[in-house]
């Protein structure tokens, strides 16, 4: 190096059958000052040009080169970005940034609230006799629904159309996109499943809550238990649960009930079926799985007539004839595709599932099932005939479900004299 600060240029080296390492090592020998050298890039038999100390010195800096501005429009270009429209994905929202980086945001405006408060219908004027018996004549076969925007008689017309407007959307969105904003959309995402095998469970614990734990533990109009949860206690605390395999709903009434409940379920096969062997939180051990007609060798199906005679003997032979405490149904299949008929698809599961309830409910005991959309006549006049029988109802959408399904939980007590509170 000379007083410049300029490298002297290496004359006469011959770099034939020299092998890169050694090359490296005879470049850098050559040089000055080793602790001062930049380390060379070799490639294949040529060395790179020494390069000035000066010319490094006056070099413009990384930062002033890309700019965070150039480099965010780079950006911006690559994901197709375009001038005017919004930032959305149907190009909504701002058209260009407008916010003050440098403000720093107000975590006052968004407040997290987890109060939850049950409304409860009106009582019934007139409870209906539970041995009201239908003739065929009253039995009236109507047209088939084909259109959901048809189903306005108790609902607005203008409201019901937004709302089918609003579920025809989800086809133009990605599933991947769909799935985030389902989850960004539900502030208790991240409670996931908890102890239990699956986000039901939650769900249920989440009602329990709400209505001072009268689900797993009910009282009577003094507040006293009438099953008390003390293994000195003789009797048990009885349970059914259908359609609602895996079985996170029976998981969360074992886990919270022990060894003094025991439960009878009934739900479709194979895929739908109940996992009793992934309970994590509770032991199977006191539940029962019933299929129908064929007992175990049954399909499930509990919109067959003789699964649901055969269900309901099942279960008053082994409960004396009194039937159970709680009965919960959490019913539904896939409507992908078809998601503004989901409520006409659900008729019959709605129908027999509170039929089900009814069957095998004891005086004293509390009615859980799962609804999803509530505007068409059937579904409505389903509810009216349910609130003449309970003493006490609720069609209440929880917290822990997610925001971007229609389901609500139909809750209800009974009267002492038909059904109880």
């Amino acid at each position: 190096m000379d007083e410049s600060g300029e490298f002297c240029e290496i004359e006469n080296v011959s770099f034939e059958n020299v092998h890169s390492d050694d090359l490296a090592e005879v470049c850098c020998s050559a040089a000055s000052s080793g602790s001062n050298l930049l380390k060379r890039k070799l490639s294949g038999d040529q060395c790179v040009q020494p390069v000035s100390l000066l010319e490094l010195e006056n070099t413009e800096p990384y930062e002033k080169r890309c700019s965070s501005g150039k480099m965010i429009n780079e950006t911006m270009k690559e994901m197709e970005f375009k001038e005017g429209p919004g930032f959305g994905i149907q190009d909504q929202g701002m058209a260009v940034p407008h916010s003050d980086h440098h403000t720093l945001p107000d975590w006052e405006m968004e407040k997290m609230e987890i109060i939850e408060e049950v409304k409860w219908f009106p009582p019934s004027p007139s409870p209906l006799a539970l041995d009201l018996k239908l003739d065929e004549k009253c039995i009236k076969i109507g047209r088939r629904v084909k259109d959901s925007r048809q189903e306005d008689s108790y609902f607005k017309k203008n409201i019901l159309n937004d709302l089918l407007l609003a579920k025809s959307e989800l086809h133009n969105i990605k599933d991947w996109c769909l799935r985030s904003a389902r989850s960004r959309a539900n502030p208790f995402e991240l409670i996931k499943s908890a102890i239990f095998q699956n986000r039901a469970a939650i769900k249920l614990a989440n009602l329990d809550a709400l209505v001072d734990f009268q689900l797993t533990d009910p009282k009577d109009a003094d507040g006293n238990s009438i099953v008390p949860n003390v293994a000195e206690y003789p009797e048990l605390f009885y349970f059914a649960d259908v359609c609602s395999g895996p079985g996170g709903f029976t998981e969360y009434v074992l886990w919270k009930r022990g060894w003094n409940a025991h439960g009878f379920g009934m739900t479709l096969r194979n895929d739908c079926d109940f996992r009793l062997d992934k309970f994590t939180a509770s032991s199977p051990v006191m539940f029962e799985a019933f299929y129908g007609e064929d007992g175990i060798d049954g399909d499930g199906d509990i919109t067959k007539g003789s699964n649901l005679e055969s269900f309901s003997n099942f279960v008053l032979k082994n409960t004396d004839q009194k039937g159970v405490h709680l009965f919960m149904a959490d019913g539904g299949f896939s409507v992908v595709g078809e998601e503004i008929l989901q409520e006409v698809l659900s008729k019959r599961i709605y129908l027999c599932q509170s039929l089900c309830g009814l069957l095998v409910l004891r005086k004293g005991g509390t009615f859980l099932c799962k609804f999803f959309d509530t505007f068409t006549p059937f579904t409505v006049d389903l509810i009216c005939l349910l609130w003449h029988c309970f003493d006490k109802l609720t069609l209440h959408k929880p917290h822990s479900s997610r925001p971007g399904n229609s389901e609500k939980l139909e809750n209800c007590f009974l009267t002492f004299e038909y059904y109880f509170i």
